[in-house]
């Protein structure tokens, strides 16, 4: 086994484990360190999280939505009927551009370019 730079100037011996007990009791004390919320914050800070649950999924939904119809709209040869009358290259080529164009713009906004 190689040793790296890290270890070797830092001439310290690694760590050993905790045993439970140890463990539970620092853990003990770090709970009584925490600011518990009052009743009336958590109260609060639920309801906030429920609106924005309640957002976050009506967000969701209608953009779902969208494009299950938008796909549906295209897949159907942009027919009014709605009839499928199969489908041509050119809709499957508008397709895989479209959901390649979606994905790179996901994929740049997750990287943050």
């Amino acid at each position: 086994m190689t040793q790296t730079d890290a270890d070797a100037k830092s001439g310290k011996e690694p760590q050993r484990r905790n045993n439970p007990w140890n463990f539970t009791k620092q853990v003990a004390e770090e709970l009584r360190k925490v600011r518990w919320p009052t009743r009336r914050e958590l109260i609060t800070y639920t309801i906030v999280v429920l609106v924005f649950v309640v957002l976050v999924l009506s967000y969701v939904s209608l953009a779902d939505f969208v494009f299950a119809e938008l796909i549906t709209w295209l897949y159907s040869g942009f027919s009014p009927e709605g009839e499928f009358r199969g489908l041509g290259l050119w809709t499957s080529i508008a397709t895989g551009v479209m959901a390649v164009l979606i994905g790179a713009g996901a994929f740049m906004r997750s990287r943050g370019d």
